[in-house]
C-alpha cells in the first residue's frame, strides 16, 4: 500500500511540472496532466505566448482486500512569454485502507525557464511532497527535489533535453538523498496549417536502503502530438519499474494519456486529458483514472 501511494505521489509530481516534455514544448498549450516526466527548461520554447490553468482529479483503488480507495484533486497554471517562462502545481491525495487508516499526501512543483538566443533555453524547478501515512504507515515522510534543466536546439525541429537533481527524503529527523535523472530526444514542427510533435524519454530514479527504504524507479515513455488547423489530439505512453526498497517484487506501473482539444492560433484554446493508469503486482493490481480540463489565452 505504502509501495503504491509512493509511487503515485511520485509521477502526479514528475509528470506535471510546469506541465513541460523533457526534450521538446508540447505542442498542446493548456497546462493538462500528461504521464510523461517534465524538464522546466522546455517551457520558454513554447509557442505563441500564453496564460494558462487548469483543475484535475485523481481516482484510484488497489485491491485486494482491505482496499485501498483515494482521489486526488490538483490545480496547474502557465505563464509564457517570448523567452520566459513560468509554471506551478498543487495538490492534495487522500486515501483510505479500509482499515480505519487514513493516507494523505500534499505535493507542489513549481519551475521557471530562460531561452537565450536560438539554440539553448535553461531551466529550474522545486517538487515537494509531504506523506502522512496515519497509524499504518509509520509516520511522516517528506521528500523536496531542487531539479535544474536544459534544452538544446539541434536545428529548427530537433530538441535534445536534460533534467536532473538530488531528491532529499527525510523521516523522524533523518534524511537521505537520492539522484533523479530525466533526459529525451524530440521532434517538434509547427506553421499555421498545424504541428506535429514525437519524443522518447526516459527517467531514472534511485533507490536508497537507510534510514528509510525509498524505491528505485526506472521509466522510459514516449509522446506523440498532431493539431491539423484547429483540432488537437495527443498521446502518451508511459512505463515504470519501481524496485522497493525493502525488497519484494518490482511493481510494474503503465500509464497511456490521451488528449483532446481546441487550439486556434490566437485567443482562447480549450484541451482536455484522461489518463489511465495500472500497476502490478504491488498490493494487488491496482488500477486508477486522471482526469483533467484546462483552458489557455493565446496571444
Amino acid at each position: 500500500m505504502r509501495l503504491i501511494l509512493i509511487a503515485l505521489a511520485a509521477l502526479l509530481l514528475g509528470a506535471t511540472t510546469a506541465a513541460a516534455q523533457v526534450a521538446a514544448p508540447l505542442v498542446n498549450p493548456v497546462p493538462v496532466f500528461t504521464s510523461a516526466p517534465g524538464n522546466p527548461a522546455t517551457q520558454s520554447w513554447d509557442m505563441p505566448s500564453r496564460i494558462g490553468a487548469s483543475v484535475g482529479r485523481f481516482d484510484f483503488e488497489v485491491p485486494p482486500a482491505p482496499n485501498l480507495k483515494g482521489d486526488s484533486k490538483l490545480a496547474q497554471a502557465q505563464y509564457v512569454g517570448e523567452r520566459f517562462a513560468f509554471g506551478a502545481l498543487a495538490g492534495q491525495l487522500k486515501g483510505d485502507d479500509g482499515a480505519g487508516n487514513s493516507i494523505k499526501i500534499d505535493f507542489s512543483a513549481v519551475g521557471a525557464a530562460v531561452q537565450f538566443g536560438q539554440w539553448i533555453s535553461l531551466g529550474i524547478a522545486q517538487e515537494s511532497n509531504k506523506q502522512d501515512f496515519g497509524g499504518g504507515g509509520g509516520g511522516v515522510e517528506k521528500e523536496t527535489l531542487p531539479l535544474g534543466g536544459v534544452t538544446v536546439r539541434l536545428a529548427d525541429v530537433l530538441f535534445l533535453g536534460a533534467a536532473g537533481g538530488t531528491a532529499t527524503v527525510d523521516k523522524g529527523g533523518n534524511s537521505m538523498d537520492r539522484g533523479v535523472i530525466r533526459y529525451g530526444l524530440g521532434y517538434r514542427w509547427q506553421d499555421k496549417s498545424g504541428a506535429f510533435h514525437l519524443e522518447a524519454f526516459k527517467e531514472h530514479r534511485d533507490g536508497v536502503a537507510t534510514p528509510t527504504n525509498v524505491d528505485e524507479e526506472a521509466t522510459a515513455g514516449f509522446t506523440l502530438e498532431a493539431r491539423i488547423g484547429w483540432f488537437l489530439i495527443g498521446y502518451n505512453s508511459v512505463d515504470t519499474d519501481v524496485a522497493p526498497g525493502s525488497g519484494g517484487p518490482t511493481v510494474n506501473r503503465k500509464l497511456k494519456t490521451t488528449s483532446l482539444g481546441y487550439v486556434p492560433e490566437q485567443g482562447l484554446s480549450i484541451v482536455a486529458a484522461s489518463t489511465e493508469q495500472e500497476s502490478t503486482p504491488g498490493a494487488g493490481p491496482s488500477k486508477g483514472r486522471i482526469t483533467s480540463i484546462g483552458v489557455a489565452w493565446l496571444f
